[in-house]
Parts: structure tokens; sequence; C-alpha cells
């Protein structure tokens, strides 16, 4: 069969719309004609394109129901006119077919943008349902520590925000990707829409106290931190600095230490670079396929004798418009393809420091399974997952204010790259290379800076 350049089917093949004996004899004809195999490329990069200019989330943008909107809207008129028509006209050519289909794609996003879709999958279900594409910046930046009473209350947690943590667990990578797009295509003074932060102080530990571990973090904050520091030379708004979401930006080894079927666990503890009273707990837990929140649980029992206070780092609550009331915002679903890594500040009793055992913290999953952590190491000593993690912690207070304990500065986070690079410079991976090229290039600022 002999396929002319003007041909529909060469637009529907290269947008993956063709199907059948069509499709079949197609494939075979792009493999020996070059000029069809051209043509295929042509409409496929015509349709990216357009894509993109039209919307930088792409594809991954649509919805169930905007795709069938699209080709109900379009697929009908245009076959039709095609099948019966004896010569192609210049707007069924494939390359600008395909600009005409990204445009239709285009019409429909800007009509259903930002509405809440409803649920068509029971017709007793009419609660409105948010896309996450549609929650807005605020949104994608709200902390998600686990609050045992939002849990429990479910309703308290709005629609935008199951939406945005139903996202991250099915598709965490996609997620991630898409908030990078966005980001990196809205204006600067956005930043100045973010709510400010109530930042979580040290609590005292009493006895056989349960202190709930955040299983998921949000993924915004390092796209902001790294457009302001590589395309503005500046240092970011202390608003967009989220110490969970710069140290959960990057992957880590997979938790093996404990598991109870919901979720693994891992756990170490060594001394602070910056303070020798205080002593650094990563706590990585990773969640299941399917695991919800409520029963990933991970909870830590601090021996009230050896550990006077503690802090998590990061996870602060935002202030109301008032500036009084702090809220939180609890995810529904742990994340399936990463896990999180948290870090806690705990202050030791020095007076009982020669009495120290490998029972200061106890960690379980929500059953009887507990994991006990072993005698503090120094923190050259601990695993390169911790030292990088610490260090970006460590960038994150810097930034942000963050009340240190200690001598926190410029030259202490600089050490603790040096030996970074010294230890782990063989094995580290693109992604963290790139992370500290960005810390690095925040010192530098710091530098030129009053």
């Amino acid at each position: 069969m002999k396929i002319e350049l003007n041909d529909p089917r060469i637009t529907a093949f290269a947008i993956g719309e063709l199907t059948g004996d069509d499709a079949i004899e197609l494939a075979r004809v792009v493999c020996s004609d070059v000029r069809i195999a051209k043509a295929v490329e042509e409409a496929r990069d015509t349709a990216r394109l357009v894509r993109e200019i039209m919307s930088p989330d792409g594809a991954t943008m649509l919805t169930r129901e905007q795709l069938i909107a699209v080709r109900s809207a379009g697929s009908s008129p245009v076959i039709s006119e095609i099948a019966s028509s004896t010569r192609i006209s210049f707007w069924r050519k494939p390359a600008v077919s395909a600009v005409g289909i990204a445009a239709a794609v285009a019409l429909v996003l800007f009509i259903v943008g930002g509405k809440k879709i409803e649920d068509s999958t029971s017709a007793e279900n009419k609660t409105p349902k948010w896309e996450w594409i549609n929650a807005d910046t605020i949104c994608l930046m709200l902390p998600v520590s686990i609050d045992s009473e939002t849990i429990k209350n479910k309703g308290q947690i709005s629609d935008a925000v199951r939406a945005v943590s139903a996202a991250m667990s099915n598709d965490t990578e996609g997620f991630r990707k898409t908030v990078r797009q966005r980001i990196e295509s809205i204006e600067m003074k956005a930043v100045d829409d973010l709510p400010d932060l109530d930042v979580k102080d040290w609590q005292d530990v009493s006895v056989s106290q349960k202190i709930m571990v955040p299983v998921a973090s949000g993924v915004a904050s390092w796209p902001w931190i790294e457009r302001h520091i590589t395309y503005s030379g500046v240092l970011p708004s202390r608003r967009v600095v989220r110490i969970e979401e710069m140290i959960n930006h990057f992957t880590y080894s997979k938790p093996k230490m404990l598991s109870n079927g919901k979720v693994t666990a891992s756990i170490e503890l060594c001394q602070t670079p910056w303070n020798p009273q205080t002593q650094l707990l990563a706590v990585h837990v990773h969640a299941l396929p399917g695991a919800e929140v409520s029963e990933a649980v991970a909870s830590l029992v601090v021996n009230s004798e050896h550990v006077k206070r503690l802090r998590l780092l990061g996870y602060a609550n935002t202030l109301t418009e008032e500036g009084k009331e702090p809220t939180t915002h609890a995810p529904m679903l742990a994340s399936r393809t990463r896990g999180n890594y948290v870090i806690y500040e705990l202050l030791m009793d020095n007076k009982k420091a020669d009495l120290l055992d490998h029972s200061s913290v106890a960690l379980t999953l929500g059953g009887d399974n507990k994991l006990t952590t072993e005698r503090p190491k120094a923190w050259i000593e601990v695993s390169h997952d911790m030292r990088f993690a610490s260090m970006i912690a460590a960038m994150g207070m810097i930034l942000s204010d963050y009340p240190t304990s200690g001598i926190l500065d410029a030259d202490q986070l600089t050490e603790m790259i040096d030996v970074i690079e010294k230890t782990d410079g063989a094995s580290l991976v693109e992604e963290r290379k790139k992370g500290i090229n960005l810390v690095r290039k925040a010192l530098q600022i710091m530098q030129k800076s009053p």
C-alpha cells in the first residue's frame, strides 16, 4: 500500500490514535520509507511543541474526564470530513493536524481547568473531587506532618490537600516533575503569598511518651530554592525554605532494619556536628504500596532519663492570616515510590553521659516489634545518607534562620560539605553532586551579603 505525505493516518499514527490493520501497515511503511518516517517524527515534534507552549505540564495535566471531552469534541467532525475528501487541505496535513489537536487540548484545559470535577464512578457519590493539578502553589507547599487528631477526623482535611496527597502517593516522580515545571514558570512575586511558618520548638520528654514520625513530606521547597539561587542569584525567601522538603528532595537507600508488612524503617544516631551537647537521630520510613498513613504508623519512645528535650527538624506549621493560629495538614496516603527521611535533634543529659546505653530511643511500627538505637557514632562514621541529609538540614536551618543550638554558620556548613566530598566523593550520585553545588552557590551569596 502506497501512502502519501498528506495522508491523515500519519498524524493519527504519530499521536497513538491509529489502530487495527492501518496501524500495522503504517508501522511497516515507516520502517521502509524515509519520507513517511520523517513525516511521523515531524508530527510528533509539532504536537509536543504545541503542548509545551500551551501547557507547561504537557499531557500529564489531562485527567480521564478531560481526555474524553477532547476526543468527543474533536474526533467525529474531523474524521468524517477527511473520509469524504479526495484532496487534503492544508490544515489536515500531518503537522498542522497535530497543532489542531494540541489546540483542542488546550481549549478544553482552559474550559475545565481549576473547576471541581464530579466523581462519575458512582451515582451516589456527589462529593466534588479536586485534581491535584488545580491546586495552587500554597497548597503544594503545605507541610504534611502527621497529627493523630487530624487523621482521626478526616473531614478536617480539604479536597485540595487530599488530591495533593493522593498524587504524591500514586506517582511521586510525576508529581515532583510537574511541581518543578510549575515553579519554574511562576512569577517570583508569588512567594509573597506563601504563609509564614510557625517553627516547631524543643519539647520536653516525658516518661513512655510516643512521638509520631512523619511518613511523608512535600516537594516544592527545593525547586523554589534552586530558582532563587541559580536563576536570580539571591538567597531564597524564608517562606519557601522547608527543611523536610529539602531533605526528601533526594533519594536514600531503602530502610531494612525493621518491618511490619505495612512499612519498613531504619534508625541511626550520631553526635551533632555543630553542637557537642546534642545528638542527631535519623529515622527513615518507607511505606509499602497502598499503605494508608493510618496503617503506616511509626513512633518513637524516648528514654526520659537520657534525653532531656528533642525537636523535629522542619515540618513547621503554617500561620493563618491573623498570625496566631497554626494549622496542620496530614497526608491521607504515604508515598509508594519514595520513603521519608526524618531528622530529630536530641538534647542529652550530660550528667548521665557515662551511663548511656543503646536504649536512649526505640522505634516501633504500630506493633510489639521495636528497634533501639546503638551508642551514638561520630558524624564522620555514620552512613553517607545521614551525613548528606544532615548537611542539607543544616543548610535549611541557616537559610531560614532556624533557631540553632551550638554554632551553626557558613563555616560549619562548608566543613560538612568538605567531609562529604572527601569521604563519599567516589560514590556521590549526580543528584547529590548537583545538590552540593547549589549549597556552595548559596554559601558564595552569603559571603557577598552583609
